[in-house]
């Protein structure tokens, strides 16, 4: 890291410094060295957190885990779906009987009140035809 810091010093793009020049610098140099150092020690650090948070006791990763939830999760959609076809089945079926009843009853209540309406007709000829005689 150290030996990365000199270069940097030394050939960076803007007022890059000579090696006598950066020699010279101590207090500026050892800033830039446990600046460096820490960053790095952070940088680890990070990487570790990371790595123990994506592993859990067992040592299965949480990536592995979440692939296994979202199987499971697909399956429940799929049977949800079939359940939902299989409701959807029985409320269709159960409407269309309720039609069949209704139009059943709508039918026989129509012929009903159309045979009183032919009767009724017939008895207005019958009483029309005796009033005229």
């Amino acid at each position: 890291m150290k030996k990365d810091a000199w270069l940097r010093l030394t050939t960076r793009k803007n007022n890059p410094l000579s090696e006598e020049q950066a020699r010279g610098i101590h207090p500026d140099i050892e800033e830039l060295l446990t600046s460096n150092v820490n960053r790095y020690y952070k940088s680890k650090n990070r990487q570790k957190i990371k790595i123990e948070a994506n592993t859990t006791s067992d040592g299965s990763s949480t990536f592995s885990r979440l692939d296994g939830f979202e199987k499971q999760l697909e399956e429940r959609e799929a049977l949800l779906r079939q359940k939902e076809n299989n409701i959807k089945k029985t409320i269709e079926a159960q409407i269309a009987e309720e039609r069949k009843r209704l139009k059943d009853e709508y039918d026989a209540l129509k012929s009903c009140l159309e045979s009183e309406y032919n009767n009724c007709i017939v008895d207005m000829k019958q009483k029309t035809y005796s009033f005229k005689y």
